[in-house]
């Protein structure tokens, strides 16, 4: 017995993981998490008129020196529990060669994908084996190439050490792209290409000669949108690189990037004049004039626009031979502020505004002061100058009350909004707001007294709050039936509350055509009723609620309000 429970003992902890030895040459089909770790022994490509799928959390470990060639078709979609990782065999290599996309028409997607530990030959003439360390799209205009939610890391190259693009339809949205190493383009090198999109994605720890973040090299289709060039490092444009490329920036945070000797944040160079909206240039660095230099002017050919953008030093804080008198670019409507992040030191570039809703000096100067023609917040807010926008958060009118106060006087209530600094309210005749009392009439606090120009049986309102950047959208809309207006309630008929009933007494003398129809505060109609003489009884199964009961009796209106016991 003693036997036996030793050798169970012994074989517990041995657990058996599916591997499958992937030889050189073509691979296409299906790879399951059932055959991970799939173990890559050579050069590997999809053909042109072939597919692979990877599943999440699936393995692809390179045994040495080798790469994945696409030249039809890679479909690797994880998700952010199980990732798919390309990475080196540790116990066989250092290195591998990266991703390939190479002259494909197909359309391939990476989502959730780690691509690491890879490293493309050096030298500026090995082209293209010197491109994209991680990945590279080369001549794959008519394909579009994918990558998102993806992680990029610790990859070398001669030009992209993250990923390289040239020639190539390329979209590269959320995806974090750190610590890579290149010649030009630390982190991504975008270089003539037709179209790329890069959105929403953090570029940093990047180093390179040129361009520690990102390259822009005869770029002018390119699009670079809400991304975060943070710390990355260069001698020359610590964030960005830009030589003979016009593509436009919008709302990227470009911050605490450092060059050794030009150019911190921006350097442009040869015929650079790119349109930069609403981007956040701030706290960059350079060996020559610490804190000073966030956009380098290398000759006069470089103009460069910058619309609504927060840059330290302003333009006066240009450097290099095409700055001060040489510059001749447009420069409107761009601040010079603290930006007031949340933790830069932490890497959280975040805006704060400790203070809100009050517009004080707790308000980062980049809130609501973006390009108001760009695409407003998420927030419904004027967009934010940088990659992170401050959600404001505006509470819409909850539990709108209104009551008679007296003929053509009557109440409005709500309850207080959070993140509003006031109210607008309309009145109406008509439930569709068409026959306006008051339009957008200013009401400081959560409640207002109104009087009517002139006597209505009914009217409608509706209240929305406001702040220093939002409105926000209409209340719910209240009705209320104005009791006053009609002078019938003589003896007969008579109407009042017992418990959870309406009771209508009608005269023994009375039309016996008598009809009631009973409504809520908000005009609902909660039933019609014939009425005979005597007593009586409606049951509506409420309580603790106001009621208007319209009664129609020998050609005459009766009406009354009753709270519901």
């Amino acid at each position: 017995m003693k036997k036996i429970l030793l050798f169970i003992l012994m074989i517990a902890p041995i657990v058996f993981y599916g591997q499958s030895n992937i030889p050189p040459g073509p691979v296409s089909g299906h790879w399951d998490l059932a055959g991970s770790p799939y173990s890559i022994n050579g050069d590997i490509y999809i053909e042109s008129a072939e597919s692979l799928t990877i599943d999440p959390g699936v393995q692809v470990l390179f045994n040495g020196w080798f790469k994945l060639e696409v030249f039809g078709r890679l479909i690797a979609l994880g998700n952010s529990a199980s990732m798919i990782t390309f990475t080196n065999n540790s116990h066989y290599t250092d290195i591998w060669n990266g991703i390939q996309f190479k002259h494909t028409s197909k359309n391939s997607h990476m989502d959730y994908c780690i691509i690491e530990n890879a490293y493309s030959k050096l030298g500026a003439h090995a082209f293209p084996e010197s491109y994209g360390g991680g990945i590279l799209c080369y001549n794959s205009p008519y394909g579009e190439i994918k990558v998102t939610n993806s992680i990029i890391r610790d990859n070398e190259a001669y030009y992209g050490g993250g990923i390289a693009n040239y020639q190539s339809n390329l979209i590269l949205e959320n995806c974090t792209i750190r610590n890579n190493v290149a010649v030009v383009g630390g982190g991504v090198a975008l270089i003539n290409n037709p179209t790329t999109a890069l959105k929403k994605n953090t570029i940093m720890l990047n180093e390179a000669s040129k361009g520690g973040g990102v390259l822009l090299q005869y770029s002018n289709h390119d699009q670079l949108e809400c991304n975060f060039i943070v710390n990355n490092t260069a001698d020359l444009g610590g964030g960005m690189y830009m030589v003979h490329s016009n593509s436009g920036l919008c709302k990227n945070t470009i911050a605490r990037n450092m060059a050794s000797q030009d150019g911190g944040g921006i350097y442009f160079y040869n015929l650079s004049n790119p349109d930069i909206y609403s981007c956040n240039i701030y706290f960059n660095e350079d060996g020559v004039k610490s804190g000073s230099q966030q956009i380098y002017l290398a000759n006069n050919s470089n103009d460069p626009s910058f619309y609504h953008c927060n840059i330290l030093g302003g333009m006066e804080g240009f450097s290099g031979a095409g700055s001060a008198t040489q510059y001749s670019g447009a420069y409107e409507n761009c601040v010079d502020d603290d930006p007031l992040f949340k933790n830069m030191y932490n890497g959280d570039y975040s805006l704060t505004w400790a203070n809100y809703p009050y517009d004080d000096h707790t308000k980062s100067i980049c809130i609501d002061n973006g390009c108001p023609d760009n695409e407003p917040d998420p927030d419904k807010s004027c967009c934010d100058i940088g990659a992170c926008c401050y959600f404001q958060v505006l509470e819409v009118p909850d539990n709108i009350y209104g009551e008679e106060l007296q003929p053509q006087v009557f109440m409005a209530e709500w309850d207080p909004s959070f993140g509003a600094l006031g109210y607008e309210i309309d009145v109406a005749y008509d439930r569709y707001f068409e026959d306006v009392i008051y339009d957008s009439r200013n009401v400081a606090t959560n409640s207002i007294k109104m009087w009517l120009p002139e006597p209505s049986d009914m009217i409608w309102f509706r209240v929305r709050s406001y702040n220093t950047g939002l409105t926000s959208d209409n209340s719910q809309s209240w009705a209320l039936l104005w009791v006053s207006l009609d002078e019938n309630q003589a003896d007969e008929p008579n109407i009042y509350a017992s418990t959870s009933a309406i009771n209508i007494s009608i005269p023994q003398a009375a039309d016996k055509n008598g009809q009631a129809w009973i409504y809520n505060t908000s005009g609902q109609l909660l039933g019609h009723y014939s009425l005979v003489t005597g007593t009586n009884t409606i049951r509506l199964g409420i309580s603790k609620q106001i009621v208007i009961v319209k009664v129609l009796l020998n050609n005459k209106v009766y009406q009354q309000k009753l709270l519901m016991h």
